[in-house]
């Protein structure tokens, strides 16, 4: 009945870091020991060896997490058997609810309508893999993978979703009185070289007209590595501060706050912004502000090649009518355009975190503005985030980082992320349920539009709602 089973070990530790010298050959070898890298050097103090807690959970058949102690010793070794019916679907398991499913686990239970129609979806856009997750009330009801080496807890580059990422911590350093959401961003920025000759209205640009998409910019620089690289006469990649000064040299193509046009580049100079007034680099404040206070150690950065794939990460797939890319790293030609055709590298503030649904699920729960989880965010700084912006449809509109859509019930949030090989949705319902999925295709077509119609319908079909919570299961 039941196959292999995939195991998912993921290093939850701080990096624990000491250091030796000894002389080989007349020369010094300077040695560094990584907390939970798979590599034991006891010689420096360290006994965290992932690979042992892998190999104790393969050989039982089951997938597992473990972690290190601060100080490098293997303090958690937890193996999950397949169980039908415990709320987790895991390898060759066909059952997700907790009553009323078979010996043979197949999927009996409230999900299955919902179940059907992601099968159906992906199937009808050939997507190879995908995964969902649900919260209801603040508890993690259901986490499913689909397809192609996934599972549950498999990570994704998220694309746009990392938006409302950046805007939570913009917010709360807002919060902190460390950042006047209204002043001016060249303020704000530090050691940039302002030329001579730019255009008069970047000095109107304040960092809600970046998180609003109403900053000017109607170009959008940041696929378009290679050519600001050129520009600048610099090797390349290009960064996330070479791509400002390529961007400070050229004329904004509105007034700042008087029209509306989604900017990529936008974010990525919040990015900035964040980095400079909070004294860390965006990433840092994110990981230890923003995910640590919600107990999220497991959404990182992406990369952009295919061999520096983080662990349990997806495989992206280029679409079959895309041909392929001009790699961003000089010197290595021609590549499929998911992996080398653009510079995640410099997009993290925009569209460059990896996650997987239930991580993004812990997100949406601390943010929500709900009650059944206390939020990041004090209530009155979440009205400012999802506040419409004047002048902007009422019915549907970007308020700062999210999309919001007014209701009788209350207001729906949400975001779409899209990257070559990459499609992901995070809604945040008034009722109280958010959803998130993820996939490893970016699907040509209407698909969006199916994915919501899919997602509805079978959302309908749930008639009772489980009392479990599954955010115990990922860390």
């Amino acid at each position: 009945m039941r196959g292999i089973g995939i195991l998912l070990l993921v290093a939850s530790c701080s990096a624990s870091t000491s250091s030796s010298e000894e002389v080989v050959d007349g020369s010094v070898d300077e040695l560094q020991a990584v907390c939970g890298d798979g590599l034991l050097e006891r010689e420096l103090g360290e006994d965290c060896d992932l690979s042992a807690a892998a190999a104790e959970c393969g050989d039982s058949g089951n997938w597992g997490w473990a972690s290190c102690s601060d100080d490098c010793v293997l303090d958690t070794s937890t193996c999950y058997g397949f169980l039908c019916g415990n709320g987790l679907v895991d390898p060759s398991e066909e059952c997700d609810s907790s009553a009323d499913c078979s010996e043979s686990c197949t999927l009996l239970g409230d999900f299955a309508e919902l179940d059907a129609e992601m099968r159906s979806l992906m199937d009808s856009y050939e997507i190879p893999g995908g995964a969902l997750a649900i919260t209801k009330g603040g508890s993690l009801v259901y986490a499913r993978g689909y397809g192609e080496t996934v599972d549950a807890a498999t990570r994704f580059r998220i694309g746009s979703v990392s938006k409302p990422v950046t805007s939570v911590a913009a917010h709360l350093l807002a919060e902190r009185q460390e950042l006047d959401l209204d002043a001016r961003v060249l303020d704000l920025l530090n050691d940039v070289e302002i030329p001579a000759d730019i255009d008069a209205r970047w000095q109107d640009i304040t960092m809600r007209h970046l998180l609003s998409h109403r900053a000017g910019f109607s170009s959008d620089p940041m696929f378009n590595n290679i050519d600001v690289a050129s520009a600048l006469d610099i090797e390349g990649p290009a960064s996330a501060r070479d791509i400002l000064r390529y961007m400070l040299a050229r004329p904004l193509d509105y007034e700042p706050g008087q029209g509306y046009d989604y900017s990529n580049f936008g974010f990525a100079l919040a990015g900035l912004v964040i980095e400079d007034v909070s004294g860390v680099e965006y990433q840092e404040f994110v990981r230890s502000e923003v995910f640590a206070p919600m107990g999220i150690d497991h959404i990182v950065p992406g990369y952009s090649r295919l061999e520096d794939r983080h662990l349990g990460e997806a495989p992206y797939h280029t679409r079959p009518d895309r041909s392929l890319s001009q790699s961003v790293f000089p010197g290595e030609g021609e590549v499929p355009h998911t992996y080398g055709g653009f510079y995640i590298e410099s997009m993290t503030a925009l569209g460059g975190w990896v996650a997987s649904a239930p991580n993004l699920a812990r997100f949406l729960v601390h943010v929500d503005g709900l009650s059944s989880v206390p939020d990041l965010l004090q209530t009155t700084t979440t009205s400012q985030m999802l506040s419409k912006p004047a002048g902007a449809n009422p019915d549907y509109y970007y308020a700062q980082g999210w999309f919001v859509q007014p209701t009788s019930s209350g207001d729906i949030w949400s975001h779409q992320g899209v990257l070559s090989g990459t499609r992901a949705v995070v809604i945040r319902y008034p009722s109280g349920i958010n959803v998130i999925a993820l996939f490893n295709l970016w699907p040509p077509g209407e698909f969006s539009t199916d994915l919501m119609d899919a997602l509805g319908r079978g959302l309908r079909e749930v008639q009772d709602w489980p009392t479990r919570n599954l955010f115990d299961y990922f860390p």
